[in-house]
Order: structure tokens, then C-alpha cells, then sequence
């Protein structure tokens, strides 16, 4: 068996971006009390902390390193537009002044109109920028969503994700979007193993509402047993978009800390 590496991330701060926006500092310090030592930051949670060196000066203190980052784009058009080229270029300048391996790219769809030609137009895009970000020593890879609006988000769409996911980036799906999505969470990682290099973990509630850490219904302990027996070398992110997280992003932060620690032990690499 392998231990997993884990990383705190920081969509439950997001979710109240004008309190948090630039505040990695802060991230960092509930991140390091809730037993994570690896934090996965979104670019635009970043705010004005534009530099490696800005960041690097809110999180060492703390102890806290960065593997992985997130940047999120419409990505409408089988090719990038001026501007969501130069952000990503910037997300993966960025990302390699920090030492990390990983930019898991997200899509921000207006909607499912299209959806063969603007799924493949899709791949396309990440199929350039997982070839630019090569050049940097840097894995790219697709973290799908299960909003009414996106483009990969049951088991069809999933199917098809398969056929058509370039050689060049790599998987990412978030066990809370793949549960929402009718899809059985073990079930898939198995599928899709080969494929996947970065995991997201959220929970849900049986309503399909987004639940705190380890009280919803998706088989996280399962997930992190079938990727210890198979030696994933990635990272898993945590994840929690609950009501708690929304309102308190630092004690659901905690609170997941606290059940990780409880529940997965055996299966965690060392940080």
C-alpha cells in the first residue's frame, strides 16, 4: 500500500470571496491547524498576491507548501481567446515559480448547447495548454462539474470523457460532482484509474446537497483505499462546499481535519 498526499483546498473560503480574497495568510494558519500541510489555492482567491514571493511570505510561516493550483475559464471556443490564454500562462508561470506539479483547469459552461462539438472544442483547449505547460514541467488535468450547465456530468457525459480526454492532460474528477452525477465513487475511480493524477473530495447528503466532510453519503474511505492498493502518486485535495463552509470556512475546514485524521490515517502518506 501507498499513503496518499493530501492538500487542504481553499474553494470553502471562495465560496465568501470578498471576505477572503488574498487572505492565503490566514488559509494557511486554519489549514495548518486542521493537520494539512500542502494547500491547493484557486487563482482567483488569490487576489492581488500576484507573485510567487507574495505568496510564499503569507504561507511559509506557517509551514504550508503548494503543490497543486486551480484556475477556472469559460473555455467557450475550441481554441483559447487572448485573454484566457494569457491568465492560464500566468496560472502556470505562477505554479512553477512554486514549485508545484499540477494545474487542474475548470470550466466555467454557460450551458449544454452544442454539447458533442463544445466537449470536444473543450479538449482542444486543454490539449495546447497541457502542451505549454509541458515546457514547464508542469501536469494539467480536467476537474469536471456536476452544475446544470457543464459539459461533462453523468455517466454518458463520462463515457464520452473517456474517449476524447487527450494523452496529454490527465483526470481529476471530485468524488462530491461524480456522486451528484449518479456515479458510484469507487466505481469510477477504478474505471478511470490509469487516468487520473489530482482527486478532489467532497461530500454530499443523500439530497444531493454538499455535506461537511464524512457526514454525507459519498464512500471517501473507499476511494482512499482503492488508490493507497493501487499506489496513486497524485495528490487528493479536501474540499467542503457544506452550509457549514459557506457560513464558518475555517471550522469546517477544522472539522474535516479532525475526520481525515480519524478515518483515513492508514491510508495518508506522510506530509
Amino acid at each position: 500500500m501507498t499513503g496518499v498526499n493530501i492538500s487542504c483546498q481553499t474553494f470553502s473560503w471562495q465560496m465568501s470571496l470578498e471576505t477572503y480574497r488574498g487572505r492565503i495568510g490566514h488559509i494557511a494558519s486554519i489549514a495548518k491547524k486542521a493537520g494539512f500541510a500542502f494547500l491547493e489555492p484557486e487563482i482567483v482567491l488569490l487576489g492581488e498576491l500576484s507573485s510567487a514571493e507574495l505568496i510564499r511570505r503569507e504561507i511559509e510561516p506557517q509551514g504550508i507548501r503548494i503543490p497543486s493550483l486551480v484556475i477556472a475559464e469559460e473555455w467557450a471556443a475550441s481554441e483559447e481567446s487572448a485573454g484566457e490564454r494569457e491568465r492560464t500562462d500566468q496560472a502556470l508561470d505562477l505554479a512553477e515559480a512554486l514549485g508545484a506539479t499540477q494545474v487542474v483547469v475548470v470550466q466555467k459552461s454557460d450551458g449544454r448547447h452544442d454539447l458533442a462539438e463544445r466537449q470536444r472544442g473543450l479538449m482542444t483547449c486543454f490539449d495546447a495548454i497541457a502542451m505549454r505547460a509541458a515546457d514547464r514541467g508542469i501536469g494539467v488535468s480536467f476537474h469536471p462539474n456536476s452544475l446544470d450547465t457543464s459539459l461533462f456530468i453523468d455517466g454518458a457525459d463520462y463515457d464520452v470523457l473517456e474517449q476524447i480526454l487527450p494523452e496529454r492532460v490527465g483526470f481529476a474528477p471530485d468524488l462530491g460532482h461524480v456522486a451528484r452525477g449518479g456515479m458510484d465513487v469507487v466505481e469510477t475511480v477504478t474505471r478511470f484509474r490509469e487516468r487520473i493524477v489530482h482527486l478532489h473530495v467532497k461530500d454530499m447528503f443523500a439530497n444531493g446537497e454538499w455535506a461537511p466532510t464524512g457526514e454525507g453519503v459519498v464512500d471517501i474511505v473507499g476511494v482512499f483505499r482503492q488508490l493507497s492498493e493501487t499506489g496513486f502518486a497524485g495528490w487528493a485535495a479536501f474540499e467542503d462546499e457544506s452550509a457549514l463552509a459557506e457560513t464558518d470556512p475555517d471550522e469546517a475546514t477544522l472539522r474535516a481535519g479532525r475526520w481525515v485524521r480519524e478515518h483515513l490515517a492508514e491510508y495518508l502518506a506522510d506530509a
